[in-house]
């Protein structure tokens, strides 16, 4: 099975296109599941973490909407690190906070972006490596889980993408999007079982 996440709305945005990106994932099927997280510091990465424990994904892909990006940037580097001036949807705010104390500057999980990259790039998507992730939920997501597949000797492969903003990507564009994630997935882990529990928040 392979996990593909998106975010609820938050902040002044009332929709999300990785909302919409990783629910097309799911109803793609073959073994796609989505899973919907809340835009916060506290459940997010936790809720996460939880899933990967509990159904052993061959894969997780979790997706972010950047809305000031024009391009979608496959994530290379998790910082240690929570800073914005943005709250959470708790109304969290935090200013150069630690993500774990003593923890690494930065985390890379295993996951063939490259691979990625250039896939993107043959479907006609302005993709690229990015080795800044923000410092928002979407940075603390990646860095926690990536943390916690370390810490359990994981090898499963995991990675954070971003995309464009609803001002640039229509709900159409960010599902179209979705569903060509889902496809590289599966061509990557050769998995094409259906899952009757493909989609859920």
């Amino acid at each position: 099975m392979i996990l593909i996440t998106g975010f609820e709305p938050f902040g002044k945005w009332t929709t999300n296109t990785a909302l919409w990106a990783a629910l097309a994932a799911g109803e793609a099927g073959g073994g796609v599941r989505s899973m919907i997280l809340p835009v916060s510091y506290q459940l997010a990465a936790a809720r996460l973490v939880q899933e990967i424990d509990d159904s052993a994904p061959e894969m997780v892909i979790s997706i972010g909407m950047a809305g000031k990006r024009a391009t979608v940037d496959v994530e290379t580097l998790a910082h240690n690190e929570d800073r914005t001036e943005l709250a959470d949807s708790d109304g969290v705010i935090r200013s150069g906070t630690p993500i774990f104390d003593g923890g690494l500057e930065t985390l890379t999980p295993s996951f063939p972006r490259v691979s990625l990259v250039e896939y993107l790039r043959g479907a006609g998507y302005l993709a690229g490596l990015s080795s800044d992730a923000g410092r928002y939920v979407c940075n603390n997501l990646f860095y926690t889980v990536a943390a916690a597949l370390s810490a359990r000797e994981s090898e499963t492969p995991f990675t954070f993408v971003h995309i464009p903003g609803p001002l640039l990507w229509k709900e159409p564009v960010a599902r179209k999007f979705g569903r060509v994630l889902a496809q590289w997935a599966l061509e990557q882990t050769g998995s094409n079982q259906a899952d009757p529990h493909r989609s859920s928040a």
